[in-house]
Parts: C-alpha cells; sequence; structure tokens
C-alpha cells in the first residue's frame, strides 16, 4: 500500500493535472477554411469551444502509469470546477483511497491516506521536484481540453517530429503559442479539424527539448460540448520517460460548485518546500 500512495503522488505531481457541459461547438464547415489560413482565427474558433462556467464530475476513471519497465494502474474519480478547485481521489485496484488531492490557485493539498499526513505546498514545489511548471489554469485545461488563457499565437514552422502511430486522421498543426506575461512552457498545438477541439498539446522551452505532451483521443458529445474520453500523457528525460494514460469512463456536468476535504485531526500536517 505505501508504493502505491507513493506513486499515487508522483503521479499526480507529474499530470497535476474530462467530461459533459453546456459550450456550442462551432460549426466546422464554412469557418474552418478560412480560419485555417489565420491561425489567430483559428485559435479564436477553439478558444470559442472551451468548457466553461460547467462543473465537470469524473464519477470513475482508470489511470495507468509507465515508467521504464514498470507498470501500475489505479482508479480514481474526480471533481473539476473552473477558477476554484479540483478535487481527485485516488484508489488502489482493490477500491481502497490511498490519496485525496484538492487543486487550489495558488496551492496543492494531499491527504496521504496510508502515511496518516497532510502535505502542503503550491506549483512552485511541483516545479523544483518533478520539474513541471505548471499552474492551476494550465492543469484545469489540461484536464477538460481547453485552450489555456494566457497563450498567444507565436509562429507557425516545422512541427516537432511525432508519433505517427498515435495520429488520428483529421489531426491538424495549428502553430506554435507562448504565455505573454509568464515564461512558462511554449506549445505546439494540433486540433481535430472536424470539431476545432484539440487534439495534442506539446510542451516545450527549449526548441530541442520537448517536455511532456497530452493527447486527446475518443471525444463525446456531452451537453452540445465536446469533451475527450482518454487523455495520452508523456514526458520525461531520454532515458527515463513515463507514459500516463488516462481512461474518464462515466462524465457528469452540474453547476455544483461545493468541495469537501476533511483531514482528520491525527493527520501530521507537513509543508512542501
Amino acid at each position: 500500500m505505501r508504493r502505491f500512495s507513493g506513486i499515487a503522488i508522483l503521479i499526480l505531481g507529474i499530470i497535476l493535472f474530462s467530461c459533459k457541459s453546456k459550450m456550442m461547438i462551432t460549426d466546422a464547415s464554412d469557418n474552418f477554411s478560412e480560419a485555417i489560413e489565420n491561425p489567430v482565427s483559428l485559435q479564436r474558433e477553439i478558444v470559442n469551444n472551451n468548457i466553461f462556467d460547467t462543473t465537470v464530475t469524473l464519477k470513475n476513471f482508470k489511470i495507468n502509469y509507465s515508467y521504464k519497465k514498470t507498470s501500475h494502474n489505479l482508479y480514481g474519480a474526480a471533481k473539476i470546477i473552473q477558477d476554484s478547485a479540483i478535487l481527485v481521489s485516488l484508489r488502489a485496484p482493490l477500491g481502497i483511497e490511498i490519496s485525496r488531492v484538492l487543486f487550489k490557485p495558488r496551492e496543492v493539498l494531499v491527504l496521504d491516506r496510508r502515511g496518516n499526513r497532510y502535505l502542503v505546498g503550491d506549483y512552485t514545489y511541483l516545479k523544483n521536484r518533478f520539474g513541471l511548471d505548471l499552474n492551476f489554469n494550465l492543469v484545469y485545461s489540461l484536464l477538460v481540453g481547453n485552450f489555456p488563457s494566457g497563450y498567444q499565437f507565436f509562429k507557425r514552422r516545422k512541427p516537432f517530429k511525432s508519433d505517427d502511430s498515435l495520429k488520428t486522421p483529421d489531426s491538424l498543426y495549428v502553430g506554435d503559442f507562448f504565455h505573454s506575461v509568464k515564461e512558462n512552457y511554449k506549445f505546439q498545438l494540433w486540433v481535430h479539424s472536424s470539431l476545432i477541439r484539440p487534439e495534442r498539446f506539446l510542451f516545450y522551452k527549449k526548441r530541442n527539448f520537448k517536455e511532456f505532451s497530452v493527447q486527446y483521443f475518443d471525444y463525446v458529445e456531452y451537453s452540445k460540448y465536446y469533451l475527450p474520453g482518454k487523455l495520452h500523457i508523456e514526458g520525461g528525460s531520454k532515458n527515463e520517460k513515463y507514459k500516463i494514460e488516462i481512461d474518464y469512463r462515466k462524465i457528469e456536468l452540474s453547476s455544483d460548485k461545493q468541495i469537501s476535504f476533511n483531514v482528520p485531526s491525527k493527520f501530521k500536517k507537513i509543508h512542501l518546500k
């Protein structure tokens, strides 16, 4: 059980990182051919199809985490509230909750059930510990397949070489984007041309160093929103790559913004630095 607890925290640190909702998908027929000639216009179309002002509840998902020659399965549930909170419960294969994690705009709280610990950290800790420069907005956006706020079109250039075996038939390279204020990552973006929804984000800081990628599969329409059914996440150094596959099995949308995160009195509070 201790092994699974450690793996759970590692996975959450790596991803920190979809669902049924209420936005209209833009018709991809008449406007698409015109938008593709103008990446900034196409970006607006993608943002218009973002999920917003809706609570996404993942009732049951499965995570497969592979690192080097080892592989582990975890199960869980999540409640994702825009601009507010992301609550994740992770379970071992036998169904026992091993950790509960609450992502807030400025901090991350972790209940370690096995270790009777209550961990408090921020996104700086995740950057220092795992090398991933994440924030709440980016975590939220990657989970639901949104175009993250604050990013602007940079240029169109030859995209990084990608794994063609995973490429979907309607995948279209849009361009490179950068954050207008913070350093963070640049990313290359591909979309599903039939939906104008993200197909892949490939994050990098230097041209020849790919930090991590997130790819989306099996989009399904929920209340006029299109949300991915599966995520594939890859990252790490050349010799220490990891792969995370997340299968969203049951999704619900609502206006409920209540979060339950109670810390048992016997848990020891630890500040992560």
